[in-house]
């Protein structure tokens, strides 16, 4: 559980910091590549 709630914290930070760095443009910046590519991190 620790492990895994570590791992989705990992992966989230880009998205976070994307989203700190750009909220306006957030959407347009996160295209679906990235997406997957967090999942991907997140699924391990």
């Amino acid at each position: 559980m620790n492990f895994r709630t570590s791992s989705i914290s990992t992966a989230l930070h880009p998205l976070r910091y994307l989203l700190q760095a750009k909220p306006r443009q957030a959407s347009g910046t996160l295209s679906p590549q990235d997406l997957r590519r967090i999942v991907a991190e997140m699924v391990g």
